[in-house]
């Protein structure tokens, strides 16, 4: 299955959101694909091919839809982000279960490296004492956004660490997620995050699952697994985001692959492992995203 796929990227998210005039954004467009990013959130808030309707989903274009406020205090905007504590570490170092306070949703600096590449850089996060950088880059001929993920540690801190990309769609038919059992051999492939209560209908192949939601009477669900890469099949396209191998480590959650819904929208998530890294060390994930005309 793995194979199928024409392209091997190494990981890529797309996201951007005008959210006043806190700074410009920025949108590439080859005749193949195109991509929006919005420093003044620091995500990214569009991607799709060329010509072709946008696969990300942004609350500023859904006003009516519903928030779905998952964290008291949290807002949802959508589109596609970087986080950086588990959740379950978020109380300790913020008090509060909401995501990454100090780097999302603030405003970013954004470098341009020519006429389809670019660096997003997080403001300083003091409490896990890092500095993020997301350098992209759009493909001239493919439909390919490469993203590297970067953490630079600047000061010492108690909490481990990982680059959890979250992607915020509009809702497909059915997900992908590889299910690569030779990753953790002891491990079940797949984990429903919401027990006896999930009614996500899963189909398993050899190495792939396929994972289709309830379309009415259900408020969300979460599926996890571990492997390199995640779809969202839509009539038209696939959305594809795969990232560098998940192998070593400890994960927050049970798997590094996630696939999340609600009534409004869905989310394609891929962490890497936690890390407790020394004031001076890196940690980096490469993600590539791709969209395919279906066949």
């Amino acid at each position: 299955m793995m194979q199928a796929f024409p392209y091997r990227p190494a990981i890529v998210l797309l996201l951007l959101v005008p959210l006043g005039a806190f700074c410009r954004d920025v949108t590439w467009e080859t005749p193949s694909a195109w991509v929006r990013v919005s420093p003044g959130i620091g995500r990214i808030s569009g991607w799709g091919a060329s010509p072709g309707r946008d696969l990300l989903w942004m609350k500023s274009e859904n006003p009516r839809g519903p928030g779905i406020a998952v964290w008291e205090g949290y807002r949802n905007y959508g589109g596609d982000k970087l986080w950086l504590l588990p959740e379950k570490l978020r109380p300790f170092a913020y008090d509060s279960f909401v995501p990454s306070p100090e780097t999302d949703r603030r405003r970013w600096a954004f470098h341009s490296d020519g006429p389809f590449s670019g660096k997003l850089v997080s403001p300083s996060a003091h409490i896990p004492g890092v500095r993020m950088v997301r350098s992209l880059e759009l493909d001239p001929k493919k439909p390919v956004l490469t993203i590297w993920n970067e953490i630079r540690k600047q000061s010492a801190s108690p909490f481990p660490l990982h680059l959890w990309s979250v992607t915020q769609i509009r809702l497909p038919v059915y997900f992908l997620l590889e299910a690569r059992g030779e990753y953790f051999p002891e491990v079940r492939r797949y984990f429903r995050y919401r027990g006896k209560e999930s009614r996500a209908q899963i189909v398993e192949w050899e190495s792939v699952l396929r994972v289709e939601m309830p379309r009415e009477n259900f408020d969300y669900d979460k599926i996890y697994a571990f492997g390199q890469f995640i779809a969202a099949v839509y009539p038209d396209v696939v959305f594809v985001q795969w990232m560098d191998s998940p192998e070593g480590g400890a994960f927050s959650d049970g798997g590094n692959l996630q696939v999340y819904a609600n009534p409004a929208y869905a989310e394609l998530e891929i962490a890497s492992p936690l890390r407790l890294l020394q004031p001076g060390q890196t940690m980096k994930t490469v993600f590539s995203e791709f969209s395919l005309p279906q066949p």
